[in-house]
């Protein structure tokens, strides 16, 4: 009778195992499935990154070169030289600068804190942005309790890559900071704003959902707020 009851146990007990082990495997592929989606969604962005980058900013250097060369006049003067070097030296930093704020390798070398104020230099020495970057002496920014850092900088650079592409801003600030023992980091800038309704009704929305859903992936919520001519807050929470 023991005995009888001993397999019954060890049924129940091996069968409970299988399940666990078809749930683990279940998760496992969920999960590999979101990262192969989220880092698809992010080679998408950067292409396009890379785009509006290249359009802006290499091939107006470019375009000024190309216009100084054409007016050079027969006997080349040590002045009309430096003013191409310097041109075209411009065109070598920036491109150095798009590969290394792309470039998985050099994140994971410098880390979340100095890839964020590298982001954040860029943007100020073009001359068109005040840039603000505060954070609290109590946070360790290269050892916050999520998932993923390279996705949460991926999520910041595409809310600054909104705000240089829609805000019509010429302040951007960014603020970390410790807020009932969570992690609060917020991005603000003094842009045109925007109705969120109206850009979810209109399904303008998907750089915004894409943000959203990476939030998620990383345990962490996003909330924004902005109103029409009153410049956009966007609060990133990670939940530890």
């Amino acid at each position: 009778m023991i005995s009888v009851f001993l397999i019954i146990l060890l049924f129940v007990y091996m069968r409970k195992q299988r399940i666990n082990n078809q749930e683990r495997l279940e998760l496992k592929n969920h999960y590999e499935q979101t990262l192969l989606k989220t880092e698809l969604e992010i080679q998408e962005q950067t292409l396009n990154y890379i785009g509006n980058e290249i359009h802006s900013n290499i091939v107006q250097v470019l375009y000024f070169a190309r216009l100084q060369i054409s007016q050079l006049p027969d006997i080349v003067t040590h002045t009309h030289r430096a003013e191409l070097y310097d041109l075209l030296k411009k065109v070598s930093d920036d491109l150095r600068e798009i590969s290394h704020s792309l470039n998985e390798n050099r994140f994971n070398q410098i880390g979340l804190y100095e890839s964020i104020k590298q982001l954040l230099y860029n943007i100020e020495r073009t001359g068109k942005y005040a840039i603000e970057l505060v954070v609290a002496d109590e946070i360790d920014m290269d050892n916050l309790p999520v998932q993923s850092d390279l996705i949460l900088f991926r999520m910041i650079q595409e809310i600054i890559h909104n705000i240089l592409k829609h805000a019509a801003a010429s302040f951007i600030k960014i603020s970390v900071s410790l807020q009932n023992n969570t992690t609060v980091i917020e991005i603000s800038d003094n842009g045109i704003g925007f109705d969120l309704s109206l850009i979810k009704n209109q399904n303008k929305g998907i750089g915004l959902s894409n943000i959203m859903a990476r939030a998620k992936f990383i345990h962490a919520t996003v909330t924004i707020n902005s109103i029409p001519s009153s410049g956009t807050l966007v609060t990133i929470t990670i939940n530890s």
